[in-house]
């Protein structure tokens, strides 16, 4: 197969290096976000656009340099900006819409010659090797692809964002409750504790974190979480937030917190839109630098007030 390299098909550049903390989120006239999330795109939300800094226009693709999201290459379909360590690529020629997807996929294909928290592609990208135009497979241009099923809708979100919303640091909003407590490890909890109907949470990204169920016993020495609390993960891929409604118990890895807030209105859909607001922050930890308790305090929050009080009433449109 022949083959050359990436930067004789796409011009690159690198992004617009903001501060997604730095931004404001609107919802009318957004312009999305791109991070090096491996998830929704690549975007991790929508902001209001800055004078001073002109968005890339669409049709870029955008290629985390490292972390966890190293060369998820993505397809923007609207214009964007993008946070930092992420290059943008536009195509030298006409591509189809098949064919940049072909490509996406090719850069993504050189993942595993990066690391997250090593060899990053900053110098090496532009020399990724990629099949000639005249060796894609003929199968490519026969899938059935149109840009409209791939555009976001910030509306689709309904929120209310005005000037009642403010940044909040993560301890101003939430109680650790986890510090002196008693913890599963994860082959107790699966081969010495009878199956029962308490959930046990650990650092696993799947089924809300919950690993298994045990059965409490009298005697139990395990400590038994509320319900209405946030579990994030330590290890793993630090920072995973899973809310809970009902009881629990946790393996060692894992931070439990509880609202400082009134919960009448804490709920699936608006425990969701704090998650997000969370996991926004996983970028500033990882394998080498995890997350842990003296640690939240990095995390900020955008959530709405009312006289003077968290108010999770707001966030969602009537």
């Amino acid at each position: 197969m022949k083959k050359m390299e990436l930067q004789e098909l796409f011009n690159i550049y690198y992004g617009s290096n903001l501060n997604f903390s730095d931004m404001k989120p609107v919802i009318k006239n957004p312009v999305p976000f791109v991070s090096r999330t491996v998830k929704t795109n690549g975007i991790v939300g929508f902001v209001e656009q800055i004078e001073s800094v002109l968005p890339f226009k669409e049709f870029g693709i955008t290629v985390p340099l490292g972390g966890e999201g190293r060369l998820t290459a993505n397809l923007q379909f609207e214009k964007f900006y993008t946070g930092q360590n992420v290059a943008v690529l536009y195509s030298k020629i006409p591509l189809t819409l098949n064919q940049t997807f072909y490509y996406i996929q090719c850069i993504r294909m050189n993942q595993f010659k990066y690391s997250a928290f090593g060899r990053e592609a900053n110098a090496t990208l532009k020399s990724i090797k990629i099949p000639n135009l005249d060796e894609i497979p003929v199968w490519v241009e026969e899938i059935n692809f149109k840009s409209s099923d791939f555009k976001l809708n910030a509306d689709s979100l309904n929120i209310n964002i005005d000037d009642t919303w403010r940044k909040v640091n993560f301890l101003e909003a939430f109680e650790i409750i986890s510090n002196k407590c008693e913890k599963i490890s994860v082959e107790y909890a699966k081969t010495k504790l009878m199956i029962g109907d308490i959930p046990v949470v650990s650092t696993t990204t799947y089924n809300n974190g919950v690993i298994c169920k045990n059965k409490v016993e009298k005697n139990n020495i395990f400590t038994l979480f509320p319900k209405n609390s946030f579990t994030l993960s330590k290890n793993g891929q630090p920072g995973i937030v899973f809310y809970h409604e009902y009881q629990y118990m946790i393996t060692s890895d894992v931070i439990v917190v509880k609202p400082k807030f009134p919960i009448e209105n804490l709920n699936s859909k608006t425990a969701t839109f704090i998650k997000y607001q969370i996991e926004k922050s996983l970028f500033k930890f990882n394998y080498g630098r995890k997350l842990k308790e003296s640690r939240l305090k990095e995390i900020n929050l955008l959530l709405p007030f009312s006289n003077g009080k968290i108010d999770l009433s707001k966030i969602f449109n009537k």
